[in-house]
């Protein structure tokens, strides 16, 4: 694992060097590619067993385990194709909600909902209060209350009874129990005392910036944030008086040129997702701005519809047109030539016991510590330091002391010094292309014409083509997890059980020869990096090449 760590790392941090360090986040993108049956995708649903729901344009709902993809449309049962809305209750069920009304799937059979109460308009909404009672906004129906007891209850729930508008968008519930709608005619609050049914309207103009309201989601706090279709973002404080509330918006929004907001989100983390029409997402917290994503950092459209959290933390955002989109939360952070890194090209990258970053470059090598993302420079070395050449292109350490492999033999520090050791003469090559050191502390070093082993201070060299190989050049040498050596080379790969040497190349499946990396993973299975072929799995179990 620890070489390819090292492939990955060269790659970042190759190239142009800028004074400051960057940041990239991941996104991960399913789409027709991926196998759903369109892009149009307008809610997701991560559930308890850690499938994916989502819900497309009329192609019913697919289930994804992030492999496979199985559709659940009208021909098993659905009341629509057209999903707008799913939610899983704390009994594992799943809600459907499509464009004609709503369905529940148990994990075994869907039962429709079409020949209720709840029937011929979209539901856009569902959520669950304390009592486990399940509510459902609509397009034009208003609001259902669906109870459970010794049988089922659908209650309906519209103007006659006090809401502002019967095309509600949104359903939240807070910390007391009361239901929050986001519809067309503003906030209305919901509450229940002894069956009573009373409705607080917040209205535009008075209480609120607009009376479109989009979406809405509570933050650690239990105060209410709301997204709107021409006003951006609003919070709500939310207290005992909710006849006099302010709606305010931080000024750091402010200076964000957004208008319609599809959906709000604040994580398990403490931290906002915006989902915009036009403005791809915007993160951030009580202090301010911590991300804008769009286009031009990664993501592949500025039109984000809802936003789902799954209960790893993950974050999905469905989109009109693009799939979806998966935030892992992880980030490359790019470091570059303000932070000491000397040299334009980055030959390899090692961690040594203290869990400093150790880096070859062009110009010499270089020793960092860590405090978060900010790097800070312990030693820098270069040929005036007593460096046999400027490229190192190899680094292994073991304790206090590193080795360093470069175009003209190799080098040694110990205690802040470099030293260049007796053997470096009599290595078969100058060309030091790999080091590595093993279980039983052996040096490993791989070069132009064969490779060398320093046990216990006495050089051995193996010169691979009198024995038999195609090509000489070592590119790259692991120990397995069995305690088995495995060399890349430009001939192909090498595995030594010592003294024997086993080599695989086309006839083994391996159809490309110039094998630059290798890592083993969790399974015991070997990953090998080639120049021009990709990517190849060894598997121990099967013995077989599957190339990637």
């Amino acid at each position: 694992m620890k070489h390819l760590s090292r492939l990955i790392l060269s790659i970042l941090l190759i190239g142009a060097l800028i004074p400051v360090s960057a940041q990239e986040y991941f996104f991960r993108s399913y789409s027709i590619e991926q196998g759903l049956p369109q892009s149009n995708i307008y809610c997701a649903l991560e559930d308890q067993r850690g499938e994916m729901w989502l819900g497309t344009d009329g192609s019913g709902i697919c289930r994804f385990n992030g492999v496979e993809v199985k559709v659940m449309d009208r021909n098993d049962g659905l009341s629509g194709n057209i999903i707008r809305s799913v939610f899983e209750d704390s009994r594992g069920n799943i809600w459907i909600g499509t464009e004609y009304s709503l369905d529940k799937y148990d994990g075994f059979s869907l039962q429709s909902f079409s020949e209720t109460k709840i029937s011929g308009t979209a539901v856009l909404a569902i959520n669950e209060d304390r009592k486990g009672n399940i509510w459902v906004g609509t397009e034009t129906e208003g609001l259902f209350r669906i109870e459970f007891g010794d049988s089922m209850i659908i209650d309906k729930y519209t103007v006659s009874e006090g809401l502002a508008n019967m095309f509600i968008f949104d359903i939240d519930v807070d910390n007391e129990d009361r239901l929050w709608l986001s519809l067309i005619g503003g906030v209305n609050i919901v509450e229940f005392e002894e069956d009573s049914f009373q409705v607080t309207k917040l209205v535009e103009g008075y209480d609120i910036p607009s009376g479109n309201i989009l979406c809405g989601s509570m933050d650690p706090n239990g105060d209410m944030w709301f997204g709107t279709y021409q006003e951006g973002v609003f919070k709500i404080e939310v207290g005992d008086d909710l006849d006099n509330v302010t709606a305010t918006t931080p000024d750091f929004l402010n200076f964000l040129s957004f208008e319609r907001v599809w959906d709000i989100h604040w994580t398990s983390k403490n931290e906002c997702f915006v989902a915009t029409e036009d403005q791809g997402i915007i993160q951030f917290n009580e202090q301010g701005i911590l991300n804008h994503f769009t286009k031009e950092s990664g993501i592949r459209t500025n039109q984000i519809f809802r936003i789902t959290e799954s209960e790893n933390g993950n974050l999905w955002f469905s989109t009109l047109g693009n799939g979806i989109l998966k935030f892992e939360n992880k980030m490359l952070v790019k470091y570059r030539e303000g932070v000491g890194i000397k040299g334009a090209q980055i030959y390899d990258v090692e961690t040594n016991d203290n869990g400093d970053l150790l880096i070859g470059t062009d110009e010499g090598f270089s020793a960092y510590s860590f405090e978060g993302d900010h790097p800070s420079m312990i030693s820098n070395y270069t040929v005036s330091d007593g460096l046999p050449a400027s490229e190192i292109t190899s680094i292994t350490s073991s304790g206090e002391t590193t080795w360093l492999g470069s175009r003209n033999g190799i080098a040694k520090i110990e205690n802040g010094k470099v030293r260049i050791p007796d053997f470096n003469q009599g290595l078969s090559s100058q060309t030091v292309n790999s080091l590595f050191i093993d279980s039983k502390d052996d040096l490993w070093i791989g070069t132009k014409i064969g490779y060398s082993i320093l046990i216990d201070n006495e050089l051995h060299q193996i010169n691979l083509m009198e024995k038999g190989f195609e090509n000489n050049e070592v590119q790259t040498i692991i120990e397995h997890s069995s305690g088995d050596i495995w060399m890349g080379t430009l001939g192909g790969l090498i595995r030594i059980r010592r003294p024997s040497h086993t080599s695989f190349d086309k006839e083994d499946g391996l159809t490309e020869l110039q094998v630059h990396a290798l890592a083993e993973d969790k399974n015991g299975d070997l990953w090998i990096g080639t120049f021009g072929g990709g990517i190849f799995l060894y598997s121990q179990e099967s013995d077989s090449y599957p190339g990637l």
